[in-house]
């Protein structure tokens, strides 16, 4: 797709194991006679060559192009007969337009089209819902969830709450670079998130609007690999994961010290867990690693750790922890520590989203 398009990437590697038409012959190889391959590949050549740089542009403009053709007079024809072998067109055009699920009445009207995009349809809803809940998707994939529509229909209605974690809680100085755990649902009337943050105390839900998507991520991929990530599926008596998605996705993952000494580097960013209350889960601190002695068995080690957030001569500026094992340890700072991570390139560039202008000198 262009660079225009929102249509992910994974996404699209997933249409590529399912492109073939319905006599399960890749789309690549005409089915039909020599003609009928000529006219397939000319389509193509003409979408590629004039059509394609106009439509990919916006997704009214490219409606606008796709309805525009008419069935008999050109090379690209979208009558039933001429349509297939076209799949993989097709299928980049559909993506591109489906950001609604209002945009699929538009699309299906077609009858061609809704017929030869029907093996793609799980695929597309599955784009439609990652372009818009980056973070419930991320969620759901870790799940390995199926039956999209159904999902994109849930959480619409919030109907779903996802276990995720929220940068800058209630965007309180005291919650600067750290990010904390929280039950997540959508409000359609709000256009909005909300976080209902795990505490020991009570807390209010906190709105959190779509252009703030940045605030919210799901547990990252290296420490859910070493935390225990409940699954989100069921298995039913048939040995079939249902379908079923429960209101409260309940997960103890938060309570969890992270074990290990993967990754660390001294001189390299890493995120600390802290709460404290012992009663409360885990949040994640942003900090780097100063200093790092690994003890004699090399499965935990003294850590020194600076929050550059703070001057220098804050007290909250250098920290001495042990990490490793998983065991709750008492801090210097007042609460408790848990583990260390690594934090990668990617990770890095969304907290620095959230470095302050000025350092908190306190």
């Amino acid at each position: 797709p262009s660079a225009a398009s929102p249509c992910n990437y994974e996404v699209m590697s997933l249409a590529k194991s399912d492109c073939s038409d319905l006599s399960g012959r890749s789309p690549s190889a005409s089915s039909t006679p020599g003609s009928r391959a000529g006219e397939v590949r000319a389509s193509c050549r003409e979408w590629n060559r004039q059509l394609r740089p106009v439509a990919l542009t916006s997704p009214s403009q490219t409606l606008k192009v796709f309805q525009s053709f008419p069935v008999s007079s050109t090379v690209v024809d979208l009558s039933w007969n001429n349509i297939a072998g076209c799949e993989p067109l097709l299928f980049e055009v559909a993506s591109f337009l489906l950001q609604e699920p209002e945009d699929f009445s538009r699309v299906m009207l077609n009858t061609a089209c809704a017929w030869q995009l029907r093996p793609f349809l799980e695929i597309l809803w599955r784009g439609m819902y990652q372009q818009r809940w980056p973070s419930f998707y991320e969620c759901l994939a870790c799940h390995q969830a199926k039956a999209w529509c159904a999902m994109y229909w849930q959480t619409l209605r919030g109907q779903i709450d996802f276990p995720l974690e929220i940068f800058e809680r209630e965007k309180k100085l005291g919650f600067s670079m750290s990010v904390m755990p929280a039950r997540v649902y959508y409000d359609q009337h709000q256009c909005a998130y909300v976080a209902t943050y795990v505490s020991a105390s009570n807390v209010r839900p906190e709105s959190i609007l779509i252009s703030e998507e940045h605030r919210l991520r799901f547990c990252p991929g290296s420490a859910a690999q070493r935390l225990e990530i409940e699954p989100l599926w069921s298995e039913s008596s048939s040995g079939s994961a249902s379908p079923q998605v429960p209101r409260m996705l309940r997960n103890r993952y938060p309570y969890q010290v992270l074990e290990g000494l993967q990754g660390l580097e001294v001189g390299q960013p890493a995120e600390l867990q802290w709460k404290m209350q012992l009663a409360s889960p885990f949040g994640w601190w942003h900090c780097h690693l100063e200093a790092l002695r690994p003890d004699e068995t090399g499965t935990s080690a003294w850590a020194t750790v600076i929050f550059k957030h703070f001057s220098p001569r804050s007290r909250w500026y250098r920290l001495h922890v042990h990490v490793g094992q998983r065991v709750v340890k008492r801090c210097d700072f007042g609460g408790f520590t848990g583990g260390l991570r690594r934090v990668n390139e990617m990770e890095e560039k969304q907290w620095m989203q959230f470095f302050p202008r000025k350092v908190l000198d306190v």
